[in-house]
């Protein structure tokens, strides 16, 4: 068995690529020790996604906001297309929403979920091989940066 303590952000990426990933040529064990990976690894992915969504929630600076949100992609659309009249907002108005509304929810979510995502949590599986992982990274043509995560975190 591997012990591995990683932050909640990497526990979530790992799953999310695991939860991509093509297994069908690596050997059966392999693919039962995946499983048993992915299992370890998803209720920790699953509370940070929902924490996410939480907090996009409560941090709301407004009841409204998701109506004033529709309007200002409208109008953003409409300007990015030329146009400047019979727009749901004017420019000032779009600027405004911009910088005193989007701008602030957006890094008040940011710090809320990076404060959750440097949280470190403990997790314990049986590793796969180095050549099962290489097979594995190779059928699903990962990135390096990808690939060397991956390997520190599930293979020996």
């Amino acid at each position: 068995m591997k012990k591995v303590t990683i932050s909640v952000k990497m526990i979530h990426s790992a799953y999310m690529v695991l939860s991509a990933a093509k297994f069908s040529s690596l050997a059966d064990a392999d693919k039962k020790k995946l499983l048993l990976i992915a299992r370890a690894m998803k209720p920790v992915s699953t509370d940070f996604s929902d924490f996410a969504e939480d907090a996009r929630k409560a941090l709301k600076p407004t009841d409204d906001y998701d109506q004033k949100i529709v309007k200002w992609e409208e109008t953003r659309a409409g300007l990015n297309a030329g146009e400047s009249e019979n727009l749901p907002m004017s420019q000032k108005e779009f600027r405004e929403f911009l910088y005193n509304v989007i701008t602030p929810y957006n890094n008040l979510v940011k710090e809320t979920l990076e404060a959750e995502e440097k949280k470190e949590k403990e997790l314990e599986f049986e590793p796969i091989s180095k050549d099962a992982f290489d097979k594995l990274a190779s059928v699903n043509e990962w990135q390096v940066g990808i690939a060397v995560e991956m390997e520190d975190i599930i293979a020996e």
